[in-house]
């Protein structure tokens, strides 16, 4: 559960702050504060500095949601997060990749249209081959992931 929303609101109020003014204060609209304090997005990263600076609080504290937060445990939480999605994206480029083919229609004499053909094919196949992997080693770094954080 995202705990940044809750937070931001919390320290705006205790700046005595409407959501109108941080919003001034910091370069956006007041559908984008309410956005944030209702975790329905969160902020980008030019903006959080000044938020920063007008609610009173670190990067850290405001990416954690907590006023005693650790910078090290949300910089290894941020990482394995990095670490699980580079392997999904990793994963879904060999399902991408399975699902190429090459179709080629060749109007040459029947040789030079049989080697183009073959050619085409074989590299289809290896494109085919190559994605199953990139699924398979993707999927592989996702469980291995999961394991970690579920002390397996």
């Amino acid at each position: 559960m995202n705990k940044m929303g809750t937070y931001i609101k919390r320290k705006r109020m205790e700046r005595g702050l409407s959501v109108s003014e941080l919003a001034q204060m910091i370069g956006v609209t007041e559908k984008k504060v309410e956005e944030w304090e209702n975790d329905d997005g969160f902020p980008v990263i030019f903006r959080m500095e000044p938020l920063c600076t007008h609610l009173g609080c670190t990067v850290t504290q405001l990416l954690s949601g907590d006023d005693n937060a650790n910078a090290d445990a949300l910089i290894l939480e941020l990482l394995r997060k990095v670490e699980k999605y580079k392997s999904l994206g990793i994963a879904l480029i060999g399902l991408v990749m399975t699902q190429l083919s090459l179709n080629v229609r060749v109007a040459a004499g029947a040789i030079v249209g049989d080697f183009l053909r073959g050619l085409c094919m074989g590299i289809s196949t290896g494109v085919t081959v190559a994605g199953v992997c990139l699924f398979a080693y993707g999927l592989s770094l996702f469980n291995k992931i999961r394991d970690k954080k579920e002390g397996n």
